[in-house]
């Protein structure tokens, strides 16, 4: 017995040195996974759980959840906070979260991840996920009850921000705008639509396409924040579904090193380079010129007056009323008599043709009752009637099923008839906004998203090829196809005016849209719907020259107020700009569009993308480049007769005074006259 026992003394002995050195090994292990480079998938880390067993803290990589304060905190490699964001607002979480299982992913690149929730409210799944010099993060909240509704709110303190949508008050960073929660879908002015963002700190925030988003952008609290919700006119959830946020933060060197990295893993790059004419030359409308009170003998005066004061003839664009009735793609015979004359004489002048185009008919038109016939229209959430759509303030009528195949095919069809037989080269688009949608709407084939209507108008559209003009943008950037800008009125402000164009420019390009096609020099002065009634009113003068002396080194110049309605001043300022256009801007422009084909950039380039972590650079928005090599600096200001500069790092050369200056400083009272613009083109291989 004795014996025995020994023996059971010693091989319990043996067990217990054996535990004793597995659990010192693993303590070990514990210690150097933070360290560690090898990207196994691993269990987050809880620490700090309350008496319930309710957990409070929450670290995932450099993650850090706290369940007492409702936030969570990202760090990036060199323990510096990035982002803080404010969670699950409306959920009491102050018996912290329980446990719950990690649904395994195939991701070489998931090196942690975690789940937690609380019971019948809120789940919350996060994967940190590792590459050279990136680190990312999948967030995901899922509602567990009807009565939660997810919604994170980011901290925009400490960081200029930039991305979102395009608005009505344009500003450049984002954190100076202000925008109530509203539904994050394509609207009349924020017409072009991607969920991105980026930060000065390189933080990039994209959320899913999918789910029912509603914005809100410094709403009285210096925040960003996302919500996820089916209460509104725009989101249905047919099948009662509950609610998701889902979105992925990365961290980067700066905001240029995550951009780069964020955007082709979310934005496709341009398949080709639009028309190189649309860059080259003018693009003249009728639009402001003559609004609906349009005609052939008018259209043909203004063709004669462009060659008579020596501008390049480019596209002629006849903007509004030239059908009979909105939707019938056939030209108004009283008014045009004979388009197919008049489209022939236009080509022997050199001018390329084009008609303003929508989705809508309205409802005393032909097109209406073929459609109607073959059910090529949207139906009502009933199934029993086309839904009724106001537009143009005064007009009633309908909008055309983008998810039909047999929809599309005859609507393309009729434009390809409509440039068959009259020659027309190719079509200004208008509309396709969310906007536009009521709240219950049937298609043939669903929509997983409202957004995708507005993507499924432009593929259509894109078909008619590459001189199309489009209004509005969402997940189309590889169509080889130009964004017009939202309308810009005729004033200095942020507020659609002037001083909008350079931030809207931007954030259509940092969304990967660089074909951009900028309002009509001068702004609009009159509503879309009225006629043009005796004289013809102008923009203010000095507002029209400084806007031409900006068009004058964007992708593209549009005109409706000829500059010979001014002065001799005027138009010889005008001439010397479409000038430079043409001969000194474009070929820069046709070199960056060929590196967007290969790289996705934008043409126009915010000055960070040449000092991403220079101050100055980071909240310019009155000053911008095209491409890599030439800086412009307009003058945005009435009665402006200097301006100051920032030049950002690199060796530049003055091509107004003349002269060379090093990077990284600033240039006090720039004079700039009237009839100039300031331009310094940075220069290659110097040696200090």
């Amino acid at each position: 017995m004795t014996s025995s026992k020994g023996a059971s003394l010693g091989n319990l002995s043996k067990v217990i040195l054996a535990i004793i050195v597995v659990f010192t090994l693993s303590l070990i292990t514990w210690y150097q996974i933070p360290c560690s480079s090898d990207h196994v998938a691993r269990k987050g880390q809880t620490v700090d759980s309350n008496a319930e067993g309710g957990i409070q803290t929450l670290i995932v990589g450099n993650l850090i959840l706290d369940a007492v304060t409702g936030q969570f905190v990202i760090k990036n490699r060199s323990h510096s906070e990035r982002l803080r964001v404010k969670y699950g607002l409306g959920v009491d979480f102050k018996d912290g979260f329980k446990e719950c299982e990690v649904r395994q992913t195939d991701s070489d690149e998931v090196v942690d991840s975690a789940c937690l929730e609380i019971e019948n409210k809120l789940k919350f799944v996060v994967h940190h996920k590792s590459y050279n010099s990136v680190d990312c993060y999948d967030i995901k909240w899922m509602s567990l009850s009807c009565e939660v509704t997810p919604m994170d709110c980011l901290h925009m303190a400490n960081a200029h921000w930039f991305g979102g949508a395009t608005s009505l008050y344009q500003h450049w960073p984002i954190e100076t705008s202000h925008m109530a929660m509203s539904p994050y879908v394509t609207t009349k002015h924020g017409s072009v639509v991607e969920r991105y963002w980026v930060n000065c700190r390189g933080v990039g925030i994209k959320v899913d396409d999918y789910i029912p988003l509603h914005v809100s952008v410094n709403n009285d609290d210096a925040m960003l924040c996302f919500k996820s919700s089916y209460d509104s006119k725009v989101f249905s959830n047919l099948d009662g579904e509950h609610m998701q946020l889902k979105y992925q933060v990365c961290l980067g060197k700066n905001v240029k090193a995550v951009h780069q990295f964020m955007s082709p893993r979310f934005f496709e790059k341009p398949q080709a380079v639009p028309a190189e004419n649309v860059f080259k030359y003018p693009i003249w409308s009728t639009s402001e010129r003559h609004g609906k009170d349009v005609d052939q003998g008018k259209v043909m005066q203004f063709a004669d007056e462009i060659n008579n004061h020596w501008f390049p003839n480019g596209q002629l664009v006849i903007d509004n009323s030239w059908s009979t009735v909105y939707g019938d793609l056939e030209f108004n015979h009283e008014t045009f008599p004979n388009p197919r004359d008049m489209v022939d004489r236009l080509h022997g002048m050199g001018f390329a043709v084009s008609v303003w185009v929508t989705p809508f008919a309205n409802i005393d038109s032909k097109a209406f009752s073929k459609g109607l016939v073959n059910g090529y229209w949207i139906e009502d959430g009933k199934g029993e009637a086309p839904i009724v759509v106001r537009w143009l303030t005064s007009n009633i009528g309908t909008i055309l099923d983008v998810t039909d195949p047999e929809a599309v095919q005859w609507f393309v069809d009729r434009l390809e008839t409509l440039r068959h037989d009259v020659g027309i080269d190719t079509f200004e688009f208008d509309a396709g906004q969310v906007y536009y949608l009521p709240r219950s709407y049937i298609t043939r084939h669903p929509l997983r998203s409202p957004n995708e209507y507005s993507s499924k108008y432009i593929e259509m559209v894109s078909r008619l090829g590459d001189r199309v003009t489009v209004r509005t943008g969402h997940k189309t950037q590889r169509l080889p196809i130009f964004v017009r800008i939202s309308d810009r009125f005729s004033r200095w402000g942020y507020d659609s005016g002037l001083k909008s164009i350079i931030p809207t420019m931007f954030i259509i390009g940092l969304h990967g849209y660089p074909f951009i096609l900028p309002d009509i020099i001068g702004g609009r002065v009159i509503s879309f719907d009225d006629p043009v009634d005796g004289e013809l009113e102008l923009p203010e003068r000095e507002l029209y020259i400084r806007w031409v002396e900006l068009a004058a080194y964007l992708p593209v110049m549009q005109f409706s107020v000829p500059p010979w309605e001014y002065n001799s001043e005027v138009l010889e300022i005008t001439r010397k700009m479409v000038d430079i256009h043409e001969q000194v801007v474009v070929p820069i422009i046709l070199n960056a569009a060929l590196d967007a084909v290969q790289t996705g950039a934008p043409i126009i380039r915010p000055l960070w993308w040449l000092s991403p972590d220079d101050p100055p650079a980071l909240h310019s928005d009155d000053q911008f480049l095209v491409g890599d090599q030439l800086l412009v600096a307009p003058i945005l200001e009435k009665g402006a007769r200097q301006r100051d500069i920032y030049l950002p790092e690199g060796h530049w050369t003055d091509n107004l005074h003349g002269g060379y200056f090093e990077g990284s400083q600033w240039l006090k009272g720039y004079h700039v006259g009237l009839d100039e613009i300031a331009t310094f083109t940075l220069r290659a291989n110097v040696i200090v």
